[in-house]
């Protein structure tokens, strides 16, 4: 079952787990865990590490629960919790030595892409956005499933607020590609 918590329970269920009551942080858990494990799958792509990375995410959010006073979007900062673990484990698992190819500014010379089609659902927005490259999916999923800044998710890809932009242009670019040619 779902159930919703307005804005002013939330205020008073982070207060009481900055505090350190267990009730507070399981209703948390409660409340996020299926939005935070779905996010983890859509990076990772795999059950088993999205289950450990949500179970990650949690535990590094507990540690980290003394930060909670200053947070105003809960979701928001469990998002960028799990996309953190999310990003580590990715890394962990690539090979140390290989460079991730940052995409050169110069390259966008129009605007964007503009909207992808408004007929698009957003499962099959997200089945494509999965089909592309590692670094420019990632960048997509910050922007579509996350809704972050440009600085808030460069920062967490760990590239230039540029290079971001690039990812997401590009990332769009072939998503409307795909679209057009499954509507043709």
């Amino acid at each position: 079952m779902r159930w919703v918590m307005d804005s002013a329970m939330e205020e008073a269920v982070v207060r009481e787990w900055a505090a350190g009551s267990a009730l507070a942080g399981e209703l948390v858990v409660r409340r996020y865990s299926p939005f935070v494990y779905n996010l983890c799958l859509r990076m990772l792509r795999n059950e088993h590490a999205a289950e450990d990375a949500t179970q990650d995410t949690f535990v590094n959010a507990l540690r980290s629960r003394h930060k909670l006073p200053a947070v105003r979007d809960l979701k928001r900062w469990l998002c960028t919790v799990a996309t953190n673990v999310c990003l580590n484990l990715l890394r962990r698992d690539r090979h140390a030595a290989s460079p991730i190819a940052i995409p050169d500014v110069d390259d966008v010379s129009d605007p964007g892409p503009g909207p992808i089609s408004p007929a698009a659902d957003r499962g099959a927005l997200l089945e494509n956005i999965d089909a592309l490259p590692e670094l420019t999916r990632l960048a997509l999923l910050c922007r579509v499933t996350l809704d972050l800044s440009n600085q808030d998710a460069s920062e967490i890809l760990g590239v230039s607020p540029e290079a971001y932009r690039v990812l997401v242009h590009r990332g769009l670019r072939a998503l409307r590609a795909r679209f057009q040619k499954g509507s043709s």
